[in-house]
């Protein structure tokens, strides 16, 4: 509000997922405006279309890279004011006339001198069908679509998903882990990573803690490292991520292949790890079957925690089909 943005303004936010990302996002919304995401993947036209067609106000950007992309397609971006930068390592440009240069810690000292009441002011005038934050495809023809996601559109499938995870929030003293990797301007990742630990701590006894991976994970296949490390309780994955976990575990097999005992108490576990979750489909019995508790204490606790998904209380996939190959695969893998 410090830097001039209006109510419905928006505040584009490029760059790979952190802490500054989702508090550029929350003080976006709070101060009445539209959050704008971009995904880090995106080419200078993209970025230059959806700063122009959201009527970019603020950006906040990862780095000094991005900052330029911004001040490149000034001249096409009327309503920027100010460019915002969370990571001062290859520095900050320079301020022009028209627009203003900031690091976050910068930011940070504008707001303390801003007054509560105004901000409280426009926090008491939003209504709950306002839109709250743009969300740009990725998958339709020609340039992207801003779809206009509102307050109450975000929080009631938070809410709803949240009602209907078994035991999610439920525990005062652990709480849920969500490791942050997929684009945060999808609104999928807007909705898990950011507004999911709110309604979690809202509505329920418990809380959550957001993660972030590295912004190399993908690429270099180290997300299962960070798995390992965050062991979360909540997982997101596209069809792509859970179908690379499973060429990188059935490669690792095939290096190292189990023969005689060892290998048929394996091929026994992961036959009734299959049972049972076939068993829970809609209509079945959801039954397990005989010796699926040693099953799971031998073979398939060890093989989820090799994944980091042992403490996993709800996995799942969207944005995308995916394989009936790669959902037998998780499926033998049971609980």
């Amino acid at each position: 509000m410090s830097l001039g943005l209006a109510s419905m303004d928006a505040v584009a936010i490029y760059g790979f997922n952190s802490p500054e990302w989702v508090m550029a996002e929350l003080a976006a919304i709070l101060a009445g405006g539209c959050a704008a995401g971009i995904y880090p993947s995106d080419t200078a036209e993209q970025v230059s279309f959806k700063a122009k067609h959201s009527g970019t106000a603020i950006a906040v950007v990862q780095n000094k890279q991005k900052a330029d992309m911004f001040l490149a397609a000034a001249a096409d971006l009327p309503k920027l004011k100010a460019i915002v930068v969370w990571d001062e390592t290859d520095g900050i440009p320079d301020s022009t006339s028209d627009i203003q240069i900031f690091t976050w810690s910068t930011l940070i000292d504008l707001g303390k001198s801003g007054s509560d009441a105004s901000l409280d002011e426009r926090m008491n005038a939003q209504e709950p069908g306002q839109c709250c934050a743009y969300i740009y495809t990725s998958g339709t023809t020609g340039m992207p679509k801003a779809v206009m996601i509102s307050h109450d559109n975000i929080l009631f499938e938070a809410r709803l998903a949240f009602d209907l995870i078994p035991n999610m929030g439920e525990d005062a003293d652990a709480g849920e882990r969500i490791i942050s990797y997929l684009p945060l301007s999808h609104v999928a990742g807007m909705m898990v990573d950011i507004i999911s630990p709110i309604t979690i701590a809202a509505t329920k006894p418990g809380y959550a803690t957001l993660h972030f991976a590295r912004p190399y994970d993908l690429k270099a296949g180290t997300l299962g490292d960070r798995l390992r490390a965050v062991r979360p309780t909540l997982f997101l994955g596209v069809p792509r991520v859970w179908e690379k976990i499973q060429e990188k575990i059935m490669a690792k097999s095939a290096a190292n292949p189990t023969t005689g005992v060892k290998n048929s108490l394996k091929l026994w576990a992961l036959g009734l790890g299959l049972e049972h979750q076939q068993n829970c489909q809609l209509g079945g019995s959801g039954a397990y079957g005989t010796g699926y508790a040693i099953a799971e204490k031998l073979v398939l606790s060890k093989v989820k925690g090799l994944l980091g998904l042992d403490a996993c209380k709800f996995c799942f996939t969207g944005a995308a089909p995916i394989k009936t190959d790669t959902l037998q695969f998780y499926g033998r893998l049971g609980e």
